[in-house]
Order: C-alpha cells, then sequence, then structure tokens
C-alpha cells in the first residue's frame, strides 16, 4: 500500500498530500510519514515546489486533527459508533486521553502525536470537553511542525534510497514515538518542578 501511494501523489501533487494527510488525522490507516517522504522526493525531483509543498503538508497534518476537533466538539458518542474511528476511539483509549489531559493539559497534545493509537483519542477529548480551539490548535501545530519538516527532508535528502529510507523510518517508529513522548513528559514533570520551586513561601504563624 504504502507504495501505492507514490504515483496518486505523483499525479495530483499537493491536493493528495493534502487529502492523504487529513485522512491519516481521522485514523484512516494511511501512513503519514510515508506521504512525507513521497513529497520530499517529489520536491527533489521537481514535481512540487517546496514552497508550496510545505505549507500544503503542514495544512494536512492539522486539517485531520481540527476536523475530528468539531466533530467531536458536537458528539463523541457518534465517533464511537464510526466503522474507521470506532476501532481507533476505544472506551480504554478514551480514558487515557482523558487522564492524561486532565493532568497535563494541553502539553498532553504534543506528546499523543507521536503516540500510535493516542492521537485520535486525545484530538477528540479535546474537542468533547471543550478545549478552546486557538490552544488546541497551537499546540498540534508546534508538535507537527517539526515532524513534517523532518519526513519532507529526509524524502528530500535520501531521494536515491527511498525504498531504504521507507524501511529504516518503519522500523524506527516505535522508537522515535518513545523518545519523544519520554521528552515530552520530562518537560512537563520539570516545568512542573520549577513552577514549584518560583512559588513564594508563606510564613505561617504557629497556632
Amino acid at each position: 500500500m504504502r507504495w501505492a501511494l507514490l504515483p496518486y501523489l505523483r499525479q495530483f501533487t499537493y491536493g493528495a498530500a493534502f487529502f492523504l494527510l487529513v485522512a491519516a488525522g481521522l485514523a484512516v490507516p494511511i501512513p503519514q510519514d510515508v506521504t512525507l517522504i513521497f513529497s520530499g522526493y517529489l520536491v527533489h525531483r521537481g514535481v512540487m515546489n517546496p514552497a508550496v509543498a510545505i505549507p500544503v503538508c503542514i495544512a494536512g497534518a492539522l486539517g485531520g486533527d481540527v476536523a475530528l476537533f468539531w466533530i467531536a466538539r458536537g458528539s463523541v458518542t457518534r465517533l464511537s459508533r464510526s466503522r474507521i474511528l470506532g476501532g481507533v476511539l476505544t472506551p480504554a483509549r478514551f480514558a487515557r486521553a482523558e487522564e492524561a489531559l486532565a493532568r497535563h493539559g494541553a502539553k498532553t497534545i504534543l506528546v499523543a502525536r507521536h503516540v500510535a493509537g493516542l492521537r485520535a483519542a486525545v484530538t477528540a477529548v479535546a474537542g468533547a470537553t471543550g478545549m478552546p480551539f486557538g490552544r488546541f490548535l497551537f499546540w498540534d501545530f508546534i508538535s507537527a511542525f517539526p515532524s513534517v519538516g523532518l519526513m519532507l527532508g529526509l524524502g528530500y535528502l535520501f531521494s536515491d534510497r527511498l525504498s531504504w529510507l521507507i524501511r529504516r523510518v518503519s522500523h524506527l517508529e516505535h522508537w522515535v514515538a518513545v523518545c519523544v513522548a519520554g521528552l515530552a513528559m520530562l518537560a512537563i514533570v520539570a516545568w512542573q518542578v520549577w513552577k514549584r520551586a518560583a512559588r513564594p513561601i508563606v510564613d505561617r504563624a504557629p497556632p
């Protein structure tokens, strides 16, 4: 299936890239990283213009999340009954997403994008629980921008070793997700420690 995406991207270029990335954000089983790598490859081959490809890919990477956020705002129950999303948005994942958002707030979105199966659940819970859209979009963009740029860059730089790159990325996706999640959690913990340390100490008189 992965290689079937390349002719589609070559023919429809920016529209195909946007559509595939939006679909991936809606939990359709389309590998987002492969779409980005192929887009970088087509930029190297001159089929796509980088000045257009980069913003289109960023918009596509955010578009599925934004759509899911607003759908969940209307009815999260309808999502769980969906043929595609029902298998992804399981009660267990919803519970994990609710707990993570309750404990760490919007920073959870920064981590969830890189954790398989949790991205859609966190996005849906954020929409269903009334998180301000601007706040959601800010953290989603902060999370998406580096990964989109990285995958596009890899596709561009290793255009002559595309098969090797696809295999390596597929093998490394799990470990990259673990590392990103670990670093993000460390950053959250460090932030909480810093906030507590900076909190003024109030002397209380003994009873």
